[in-house]
């Protein structure tokens, strides 16, 4: 019974989806849309043939997609999201000048920005991936909120520059390269994937042929990569010990034959089982939050803790020890276990407040309606699931102070870029 829910779930995203599709538009709450469906509803779908969902190195259970009270709330969660998504989409302001040029400039920020961060984790002297956070200091804290900010702006920008021009693909690449590599952060790569589709700047049929040639080797890449970065800077020296970090991963997994299981890494599909743990335990075990991560932190983010010692922490930093005892150590649970852990079976009612005002939000400010920025909300609305909810304030928020501050520069950047 709960797998029907999930497909007929799947069904209406999907519709919601081809809906924008052929308007060639995709708006926040689609973004929300697609998240839901490539994080939660596709992988409950596929345990139907490939069985539970494990996590690796976790003491929880695994997922198995056939829990019916589960299957209830997600229903109720994600049809919020559906009815903002169809609704008649605010109108867009086309007047923003987009080039190549500015892709360029932009390209230039976001790497520079990704390499200082590096830099600062200390993982080029050796320090576990896990253990390099660098919120410590208010500087640092800025500049991780910098990089987040920027690596989401560089692929909505990328978006409407492949559409308009199909040109920029390099840019995209080169970047989702570094910013992997450096920060260990995944996200990237699924940016450029939707990025790519999304801008339609190729028709599907086009994209097939590369899509299923790179569908194996991908999956292969997502299913070694955690284990590469947590090796390659604490045991292999970085840099100078790609080569040999990438040979002991390889032979460690004992990759005799392809297992189709590999396929949750794709989707990041572990994180079911840590909502399910939540779901499991929050509003039970241990209270519920009662809004602290979705509704307090995102009013904190900009206060240092100098100020505020007690301000919230995120959710996924409070389960890194929780679960595996590794201060620093954040771990991800989908919007469905956030707004679990925050509300409890009252979540769907936080789900339409909070979707509401993104809403307001994207529909009557002016800067938001700017064409660059209308996919950047779309792409943030699909992160949301991988990361939390304040992520998504916050990147809204500082998004707009940055193009304000940098567009000036960014303009003049373009028009050189147009004049050569």
């Amino acid at each position: 019974m709960a797998h029907l829910i999930y497909l007929l779930l799947a069904i209406i995203c999907c519709y919601s989806l081809s809906q924008s599709w052929r308007e060639r538009r995709f708006s926040v709450h689609d973004g929300f849309v697609l998240g839901g469906l490539y994080f939660f509803l596709i992988p409950s779908l596929l345990t139907l043939a490939l069985g539970p969902i494990e996590a690796e190195g976790l003491p929880i259970a695994s997922f198995s997609g056939e829990r019916l009270d589960i299957a209830v709330f997600a229903t109720a969660c994600i049809l919020p999201l559906l009815y903002f998504s169809l609704l008649k989409p605010s109108p867009i302001d086309e007047t923003t000048q987009v080039g190549i040029g500015k892709l360029r400039f932009y390209f230039l920020i976001a790497a520079a920005t990704t390499i200082f961060v590096f830099i600062l984790s200390g993982k080029s002297e050796g320090k576990h991936w896990a253990d390099s956070s660098t919120t410590d200091s208010l500087t640092a804290n800025l500049l991780s909120v910098l990089l987040l900010v920027l690596r989401t702006y560089i692929f909505s920008l990328g978006m409407v520059v492949l559409r308009e021009t199909r040109k920029g693909v390099g840019y995209l690449v080169i970047y989702t390269a570094i910013d992997v590599f450096l920060t260990g952060n995944r996200i990237a790569a699924l940016y450029l994937a939707a990025s790519i589709i999304f801008s339609r700047a190729y028709s599907l049929k086009t994209l097939a042929l590369p899509a299923a040639l790179l569908a194996l080797p991908t999956t292969l890449f997502l299913s070694l990569y955690p284990a590469f970065r947590g090796v390659l800077w604490s045991e292999f020296g970085g840099f100078s010990g790609v080569w040999d970090a990438a040979i002991y991963v390889f032979k460690n997994q004992e990759l005799k034959s392809f297992d189709p299981k590999f396929i949750w890494y794709f989707f990041e599909a572990a994180n079911t089982c840590v909502f399910q743990h939540l779901y499991d335990t929050y509003g039970h075990a241990i209270d519920l939050l009662d809004g602290a991560t979705v509704l307090v932190k995102p009013l904190s983010l900009f206060v240092p803790r100098e100020l505020w010692p007690d301000k919230p922490e995120g959710l996924g930093i409070r389960l890194g020890p929780a679960l595996l005892g590794i201060d620093g150590l954040s771990l991800n649970s989908l919007l469905l276990g956030e707004f679990w852990v925050n509300f409890g079976w009252a979540a769907p009612l936080g789900i339409v407040a909070t979707m509401t005002l993104a809403y307001i939000a994207y529909t009557y400010t002016k800067i938001l309606q700017r064409k660059d920025l209308v996919c950047f909300g779309f792409l943030l609305g699909f992160a949301s699931w991988r990361h939390e909810f304040n992520y998504f304030v916050f990147s809204t928020l500082a998004g707009c102070a940055l193009i304000w501050i940098l567009d000036p520069i960014s303009a003049h950047f373009d028009d050189r870029a147009e004049v050569q």
